[in-house]
Protein backbone atom coordinates (compact mmCIF):
# COMPACT_ATOMS: atom_id res chain seq x y z
CA UNK A 1 0.00 0.00 0.00
CA UNK A 2 1.48 3.17 -0.47
CA UNK A 3 1.23 6.18 1.89
CA UNK A 4 -1.16 8.76 0.79
CA UNK A 5 0.06 12.00 1.59
CA UNK A 6 -3.24 13.82 1.68
CA UNK A 7 -4.44 11.69 4.41
CA UNK A 8 -1.47 12.55 6.24
CA UNK A 9 -1.59 16.20 5.69
CA UNK A 10 -5.56 15.99 6.38
CA UNK A 11 -4.33 14.50 9.90
CA UNK A 12 -2.08 16.64 10.59
CA UNK A 13 -4.24 19.89 10.23
CA UNK A 14 -6.92 18.75 12.20
CA UNK A 15 -5.20 17.06 15.37
CA UNK A 16 -1.96 19.20 15.53
CA UNK A 17 -1.99 20.52 19.63
CA UNK A 18 -4.97 18.45 20.12
CA UNK A 19 -5.06 16.01 23.24
CA UNK A 20 -4.82 12.28 23.42
CA UNK A 21 -8.29 12.15 23.59
CA UNK A 22 -9.06 14.84 20.83
CA UNK A 23 -6.76 12.96 18.49
CA UNK A 24 -8.48 9.61 19.00
CA UNK A 25 -11.87 11.61 18.84
CA UNK A 26 -11.54 13.19 15.36
CA UNK A 27 -10.11 9.41 14.10
CA UNK A 28 -12.89 8.02 15.42
CA UNK A 29 -15.45 10.40 14.11
CA UNK A 30 -13.30 9.53 10.29
CA UNK A 31 -13.88 6.26 10.70
CA UNK A 32 -17.26 5.92 11.46
CA UNK A 33 -17.88 8.17 8.77
CA UNK A 34 -15.93 6.13 6.15
CA UNK A 35 -17.86 3.18 7.45
CA UNK A 36 -21.41 4.15 7.22
CA UNK A 37 -20.95 5.51 3.80
CA UNK A 38 -19.32 2.47 2.59
CA UNK A 39 -21.72 0.05 4.39
CA UNK A 40 -25.15 -1.40 3.00
CA UNK A 41 -26.58 -3.05 6.19
CA UNK A 42 -26.70 -1.48 9.38
CA UNK A 43 -27.16 -3.92 11.39
CA UNK A 44 -24.13 -5.88 10.52
CA UNK A 45 -22.14 -2.63 11.22
CA UNK A 46 -23.08 -2.27 14.23
CA UNK A 47 -21.97 -5.41 15.30
CA UNK A 48 -18.48 -5.17 13.97
CA UNK A 49 -18.92 -1.75 15.86
CA UNK A 50 -19.61 -3.21 18.69
CA UNK A 51 -17.51 -6.00 19.27
CA UNK A 52 -14.75 -5.97 22.01
CA UNK A 53 -11.99 -6.16 19.68
CA UNK A 54 -12.98 -3.74 17.27
CA UNK A 55 -13.28 -1.85 20.56
CA UNK A 56 -9.58 -2.12 21.34
CA UNK A 57 -8.73 -1.13 18.07
CA UNK A 58 -11.45 2.02 17.62
CA UNK A 59 -9.63 3.49 21.01
CA UNK A 60 -6.13 2.17 20.74
CA UNK A 61 -4.73 5.93 19.11
CA UNK A 62 -1.51 4.10 17.58
CA UNK A 63 -3.46 1.51 15.72
CA UNK A 64 -7.08 3.56 14.66
CA UNK A 65 -4.02 6.03 13.37
CA UNK A 66 -2.21 3.71 10.97
CA UNK A 67 -5.58 2.54 9.92
CA UNK A 68 -6.70 6.08 9.27
CA UNK A 69 -3.72 7.64 8.05
CA UNK A 70 -1.97 5.05 5.42
CA UNK A 71 -4.44 5.57 3.12
CA UNK A 72 -7.76 4.70 1.05
CA UNK A 73 -9.54 1.98 -0.15
CA UNK A 74 -10.63 1.01 -3.21
CA UNK A 75 -14.42 1.03 -3.85
CA UNK A 76 -14.47 2.44 -0.33
CA UNK A 77 -14.59 -1.17 1.47
CA UNK A 78 -14.17 0.21 4.57
CA UNK A 79 -15.57 -2.63 6.73
CA UNK A 80 -14.26 -5.11 5.09
CA UNK A 81 -10.73 -3.61 6.26
CA UNK A 82 -11.94 -3.22 9.41
CA UNK A 83 -12.90 -6.83 9.74
CA UNK A 84 -9.85 -8.26 8.20
CA UNK A 85 -7.54 -5.98 10.66
CA UNK A 86 -9.51 -7.17 13.59
CA UNK A 87 -8.85 -10.82 12.33
CA UNK A 88 -5.01 -10.44 11.97
CA UNK A 89 -4.61 -8.73 15.66
CA UNK A 90 -6.82 -11.61 16.62
CA UNK A 91 -4.53 -13.97 15.23
CA UNK A 92 -1.16 -12.42 16.32
CA UNK A 93 -1.91 -9.58 19.14
CA UNK A 94 1.68 -8.42 18.81
CA UNK A 95 0.69 -6.79 15.62
CA UNK A 96 -1.33 -3.83 17.33
CA UNK A 97 2.05 -3.45 19.81
CA UNK A 98 4.86 -3.96 17.08
CA UNK A 99 5.56 -0.69 15.04
CA UNK A 100 6.30 -2.94 12.05
CA UNK A 101 3.63 -5.42 12.61
CA UNK A 102 1.40 -2.97 12.70
CA UNK A 103 2.32 -1.31 9.42
CA UNK A 104 2.60 -4.84 7.95
CA UNK A 105 -1.28 -5.58 9.28
CA UNK A 106 -2.64 -2.33 8.08
CA UNK A 107 -1.18 -2.81 4.94
CA UNK A 108 -2.77 -5.79 4.17
CA UNK A 109 -6.20 -5.21 5.70
CA UNK A 110 -6.38 -1.98 3.26
CA UNK A 111 -5.06 -3.94 0.21
CA UNK A 112 -7.29 -7.35 0.27
CA UNK A 113 -9.76 -5.55 1.79
CA UNK A 114 -11.13 -6.19 -2.01
CA UNK A 115 -9.82 -9.67 -3.14
CA UNK A 116 -7.00 -9.32 -4.86
CA UNK A 117 -6.33 -12.18 -7.67
CA UNK A 118 -2.82 -14.10 -7.82
CA UNK A 119 -0.98 -13.14 -11.62
CA UNK A 120 0.06 -16.74 -10.99
CA UNK A 121 -3.40 -18.38 -11.13
CA UNK A 122 -5.50 -15.47 -13.19
CA UNK A 123 -6.80 -17.99 -15.34
CA UNK A 124 -8.92 -19.08 -12.61
CA UNK A 125 -9.13 -16.30 -10.89
CA UNK A 126 -8.29 -17.78 -7.35
CA UNK A 127 -7.64 -15.02 -4.54
CA UNK A 128 -4.90 -14.51 -2.31
CA UNK A 129 -5.67 -15.10 1.34
CA UNK A 130 -4.55 -12.02 3.29
CA UNK A 131 -4.09 -14.14 6.61
CA UNK A 132 -1.56 -16.18 4.85
CA UNK A 133 0.20 -13.12 2.97
CA UNK A 134 0.37 -12.11 6.45
CA UNK A 135 1.91 -14.46 7.96
CA UNK A 136 4.14 -14.52 5.09
CA UNK A 137 5.03 -11.29 5.21
CA UNK A 138 6.20 -10.94 9.52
Amino acid sequence: VVFCQSHKQWYQRRVRGLSYTGTVTILQWKLFTKLIESSEDIESLSELVYDEEVQNIIWDRPVLEAFMTSGNIENGAWVSALDLLRTIIRLDPQAARHPIKLKIAVAVALTFAMPVISYAFREVKRELDPIKRYVCFV
